[in-house]
């Protein structure tokens, strides 16, 4: 077995690359740009190869750089996640996943037990706060989020469209079916505060005109907004697929009798350390199946 080139030579090529400048590998490291240049030249010389080439602007990986970056990436990415693991006391089979709190109390939790059902020996850890920052996120294996994400060191698959309803509470029509356009200025409006305008783009999709002195109240989740309907405060909006439960058992009926409105879309991000895990990918897979299988 031929001997490997130092573990420091090749962090200092993977990082160097990544970045694509001195300096900011250093920075990275913890170490002098100096220091970075010095590991490198060690590297090039045991490979026999060159791997950069250094121009005005700062680096440039030559072919033969290029084709070793991306095998390291993937090995230092392993190994991030394998001591991540370590350092957590991580599961081999635990999936930590997050989710708004109106699609875990109306669709996750409630489908759960399904995928119990395949797969008893998977741990899920579940959380429902906003993942604001690199650090909370480098704890979780896969979120669902509304809307682009973005995040680096994440794959984005999207699930489903939202589309959008007016609900109440079925005595808050008291003899009518539905209302009328004309009479959304007669009932509350429960809004979101995470969604301020909601109201506003539902009523440009389906030609409600809205009062400007229409009295509202605010929740701050929309699972408490709803909660707000059955109770026979208002009216609120929310997902066709988180209330068809509630409207099929008579809890909440449709407000109105107008044709929901997509207000955006569903995604699963996985984070491309974990897509090996056999737990995350079991999971993943039944969340995408689920939604492929249902028209919602």
């Amino acid at each position: 077995m031929s001997r490997l080139p130092s573990l420091r030579a090749l962090r200092a090529f993977q990082v160097a690359g990544t970045y694509l400048n001195l300096s900011d590998a250093a920075d990275e490291l913890c170490i002098t740009a100096s220091g970075v240049s010095h590991q490198i030249r060690l590297l090039e010389e045991e490979l026999g190869v060159k791997l950069f080439n250094r121009t005005g602007r700062g680096l440039e990986l030559t072919d033969r750089g290029g084709e070793l970056l991306p095998v390291l990436t993937g090995i230092f990415d392993n190994l991030a996640s394998a001591i991540g693991d370590f350092k957590t006391n991580r599961k081999a089979a635990g999936v930590n996943i997050a989710m708004p709190t109106s699609f875990a109390s109306r669709w996750f939790i409630p489908n759960l037990g399904k995928f119990e059902a395949q797969h008893p020996d998977v741990d899920i850890r579940l959380s429902c706060h906003e993942v604001n920052d690199a650090k909370a996120r480098s704890e979780l294996d896969c979120v669902i989020h509304f809307g682009h994400a973005d995040w680096n060191g994440y794959r984005e698959y999207m699930l489903f469209s939202e589309k959008l309803i007016a609900v109440c509470s079925p005595r808050h029509l008291r003899d009518d079916t539905t209302l009328t356009h004309a009479d959304i200025g007669k009932h509350r409006l429960l809004k979101v505060k995470s969604q301020p305008s909601e109201w506003e783009m539902w009523a440009r999709g389906t030609g409600v005109q809205i009062p400007p002195k229409a009295r509202t109240l605010t929740f701050e989740t929309r699972e408490f907004a709803l909660q707000g309907a059955f109770e026979g405060l208002g009216l609120a909006l929310a997902g066709l697929s988180e209330v068809s439960e509630d409207i099929r058992h008579g809890r909440l009926t449709l407000a109105f009798d107008s044709a929901p409105v997509v207000s955006g879309t569903y995604f699963l991000l996985i984070a491309e350390q974990r897509t090996a895990s056999p737990s995350v990918v079991a999971l993943t897979d039944w969340i995408r199946q689920e939604f492929s299988d249902s028209a919602v």
